[in-house]
C-alpha cells in the first residue's frame, strides 16, 4: 500500500472518496504513467498524465460545467449534413478539442495528430476493431 497526503491506494486504486468523490482504478501505460497519476492533485494534471493535449485539458478545466459532449456531437452532425469530411481519426479522440470547426475547415493540431496516431495503431494492431470503431462513431453522426 502507498500512503500520500490525504490519499491512499492500494494496488493503483484510490481508497479514499476525495476524487471525483469515488474510488477510481488509476491505470497508466508504464509504471511512470501510473506515478503521474497517483500523483496528480489537480484535473490539469490528470489530463495531462493521462496523455490529453494540453490545450485540451486546458479548455476543458476553462469550460467546466458546460455540455461540450453534447456540441460536440451537434457539430459533428452539422459538418455532416452540409456535406464536410469528417476525418475517420476523430473516432480515437476520446477528448474535446479545443478548437473545433471543421465546417471552416478547423481542428486543434495536437488533437488531429492524437487522434491519426491512434487510429494508425488500432488499424495495424487490429483492423476488424478499427472497422469497428469507425463504423460506429459515423453511426452516431447519421442516427442522432
Amino acid at each position: 500500500m502507498q500512503e500520500k497526503t490525504n490519499e491512499s491506494y492500494e494496488y493503483g486504486i484510490l481508497k479514499e472518496k476525495n476524487f471525483y468523490l469515488e474510488p477510481h482504478f488509476l491505470i497508466g501505460k508504464d509504471k511512470n504513467a501510473l506515478a503521474l497519476l497517483q500523483s496528480a492533485k489537480t484535473d490539469i494534471e490528470r489530463g495531462l498524465a493521462y496523455g490529453f493535449p494540453k490545450e485540451a485539458v486546458e479548455a476543458y478545466v476553462k469550460r467546466r460545467g458546460h455540455n461540450y459532449a453534447e456540441q460536440y456531437g451537434k457539430a459533428l452532425r452539422a459538418a455532416y449534413e452540409v456535406g464536410v469530411a469528417i476525418p475517420s481519426s476523430l473516432s480515437y479522440i476520446f477528448h474535446i478539442p479545443e478548437e473545433f470547426d471543421l465546417i471552416n475547415g478547423k481542428l486543434s493540431e495536437s488533437s488531429q495528430e492524437l487522434g491519426e496516431k491512434y487510429q494508425s495503431f488500432i488499424r495495424k494492431d487490429n483492423p476488424s476493431f478499427a472497422e469497428r470503431i469507425e463504423r460506429e462513431f459515423f453511426e452516431r453522426i447519421i442516427v442522432p
